[in-house]
């Protein structure tokens, strides 16, 4: 009898863990749910007539200010 023999060892019953297959299947629904999420539409709401995005309006101020007191510094002697 050979000495690597294993009484217990089963070929024709199936295997207890997933499989090679099992692992490509949840990978590629994982995948699939992944890009499908990506490329949906973007649902986006109108503006309100009349709103003004102050968020922009105070960013191009700072901006502006920022030139102003690199040109002041710049130039000091």
């Amino acid at each position: 009898m050979d000495s690597n023999f294993d009484p217990n060892w089963d070929f024709d019953s199936g295997s207890s863990g997933p499989g090679l297959l099992d692992y490509f299947k949840a990978g590629s629904t994982t995948a699939t749910g992944i890009l499908g999420a990506l490329n949906r539409p973007k649902t986006t709401t109108p503006a309100a007539a009349g709103s003004t995005n102050w968020t922009v309006i105070a960013g191009i101020g700072a901006a502006v200010f920022g030139l102003l007191l690199l040109v002041i510094f710049a130039t000091r002697k």
